[in-house]
């Protein structure tokens, strides 16, 4: 009976010692995660991007050439997602799949156009309203401006006349004057300014005469 008991009290032993192996080496089965985010249509790389994992491993920042490395990572499906003030999040699905491995990445990062705000409505300067007497060249001058100082502003003029139906339209300028030649005497013309920021509408001015 003793001797029975002591075989059962051996095997059971080293069964346990077995399965604790078994979750020792399960443990040390890890992968490395290296990235690089940039963004997107320009491959600028950005960086201070916050970079975490869900399920939960470690939160690390991209660096100055935009990338970040995330290491000792179990094996197992994870979902990292990337995060910055000013960008669209988002997420890349990663799989570690066994020891050592190396897993590369790369986040394409859009700017968050919702935070975005539009330009200024267009303030004609010169000539002012309702001016008579002008020569038969006179530079149109107007002003705008963006609270997004990022933003490239284009502007459209449109000009008009008491005469006929003839429209002038000059598109994608990016200075905030036009010399307008050819003129009539006895004809009153009539412009406005359209500006945008190539994400919201076209924003108008008053018409000017």
């Amino acid at each position: 009976m003793k001797t029975i008991f002591k075989i059962f009290s051996i095997f059971l032993l080293s069964l346990l010692l077995f399965s604790c192996n078994e979750e020792l080496v399960d443990q040390a089965q890890t992968g490395t995660l290296k990235g690089k985010v940039v963004k997107r249509g320009t491959n600028v790389p950005i960086a201070n991007v916050k970079i975490f994992t869900s399920p939960s491993t470690q939160t690390v920042f991209s660096a100055a050439d935009g990338s970040f490395e995330i290491a000792g990572m179990p094996i197992g499906n994870y979902s990292v997602k990337a995060e910055l003030t000013g960008y669209v999040t988002n997420y890349q699905a990663v799989n570690i799949q066994t020891n050592d491995q190396a897993v590369s990445v790369v986040f394409e990062m859009d700017d968050d156009k919702s935070l975005n705000s539009p330009p200024t409505a267009p303030v004609l300067l010169s000539p002012v309203d309702n001016a008579v007497s002008q020569p038969l060249s006179v530079e149109l001058t107007w002003n705008a401006s963006d609270p997004d100082t990022k933003d490239e502003l284009k502007y459209s003029l449109t000009i008009k006349n008491n005469i006929n139906t003839n429209v002038v339209q000059v598109n994608d300028l990016t200075v905030k004057h036009y010399t307008l030649t050819n003129l009539n005497y006895g004809v009153s013309y009539f412009w406005q300014v359209s500006v945008s920021d190539g994400i919201h509408p076209p924003v108008m001015s008053a018409i000017g005469k």
